[in-house]
């Protein structure tokens, strides 16, 4: 079967390769790979420059499939069988189950852990085994592509549930609208608080899917002042809740400058290099930072409700679909500014 390997550290260092069809073992599922969401997490992989990749790897963590086979040891707590649709939660191939993050739910933190993807074999291949609590039936409404979707919208949930308490009285900003971002701007907007989308110039697109989410003020940093925008539309001064969403510091900074006294900034985007903060404005505003990474087992389950009672819509945010051999053209298109989630078919 063919399987996307990075073979071995540095820049590029990607290729499709033919490999043996994994068996599961007595204790393990087979899953038939049908569809896998590419992230950044997967370029950053491919340009080298993401720390926790183990090659030789198999890239690949969002995805769902139909289970090919079924380990005569596994205890099927959740009734599976073959021929089931279901996503598997990949975050948690490796974890000590032992130590306080992973008593604690947050097994993100394990020291042990390894995710699908990058520190052991992930998803962008036709077959992968894993064990029987990694893996979730997926709800008829929801389509292989829904599934690939709610690793990513778990992380999401996390960002909006978990740090600052949202009310309907809250005017939010959400920066950097890529999948991230617009997902979030989803949520809260489940949450009936006023939300303002910030992105630049070639955002066109996503600026139109914010606001067929809801977004109710659409901001162009490249043209408008955010503050400016906010008391034009408002009548408001500064913002309650932030989340940055892109990783760039001038996005960071809007946020910053523009929270209120007390108010709240969750930190989603990763930039991968220093960046220069205004901490006097931290410090002087008495501002709450937390930073947002992956998710929890309660994340994940509510992903899954959210989309099983079409609360999110998972059309919103698929916008390209490519064939597993044309892997090069799909990483490429997740870098454009026109699109949102890119999905691979591995068969």
């Amino acid at each position: 079967m063919k399987a996307l390997i990075k073979k071995t550290r540095g820049f590029g260092n990607v290729e499709l390769m033919d490999i043996k069809e994994p068996k599961c073992t007595s204790m393990e599922i087979k899953i038939s790979v049908k569809s896998v969401g590419v992230c950044g997490t997967d370029l950053h992989i491919h340009a080298g420059n993401f720390p926790y990749y183990n090659p030789p790897v198999i890239l690949g963590h969002e995805f769902s499939g139909e289970i090919a086979d079924i380990g005569k040891d596994v205890q099927n707590t959740r009734e599976l069988k073959i021929g089931d649709r279901v996503v598997v939660l990949p975050s948690t191939a490796i974890t000590c189950g032992t130590c306080e993050y992973c008593k604690s739910g947050n097994f993100i933190f394990c020291p042990s852990r390894r995710g699908m993807g990058h520190g052991v074999n992930g998803a962008m291949t036709e077959f992968v085994c894993v064990r029987e609590d990694m893996v979730y039936r997926l709800p008829e409404n929801i389509s292989f592509e829904g599934g690939a979707l709610i690793e990513p919208l778990s992380c999401c949930i996390q960002s909006v549930d978990d740090f600052v308490n949202i009310l309907p009285t809250d005017i939010c900003l959400v920066s950097g609208s890529g999948t991230i971002g617009l997902m979030i701007t989803a949520l809260l907007k489940l949450r009936n608080c006023t939300v303002v989308l910030a992105g630049i110039s070639n955002d066109e697109k996503r600026f139109r899917i914010g606001q067929k989410l809801g977004a109710d003020l659409i901001v162009n940093v490249d043209k408008k002042d955010i503050g400016k925008s906010l008391l034009d539309k408002f009548g408001a001064r500064t913002f309650d809740k932030c989340f940055e969403c892109s990783g760039v510091d001038m996005s960071l900074n809007n946020c910053i400058n523009n929270l209120r006294k007390m108010g709240s900034l969750v930190q989603v985007g990763l930039s991968g290099k220093k960046s220069s903060v205004d901490v006097d404005s931290i410090v002087t505003k008495q501002l709450a930072i937390f930073g947002s990474l992956g998710f929890t087992l309660r994340s994940w389950d509510k992903s899954l409700q959210l989309l099983k009672e079409s609360k999110i819509v998972e059309s919103f945010f698929i916008t390209h679909r490519y064939k597993l051999a044309n892997w090069e053209t799909a990483f490429n298109q997740h870098k454009e500014r026109d699109s949102i989630k890119v999905m691979i078919e591995p068969t």
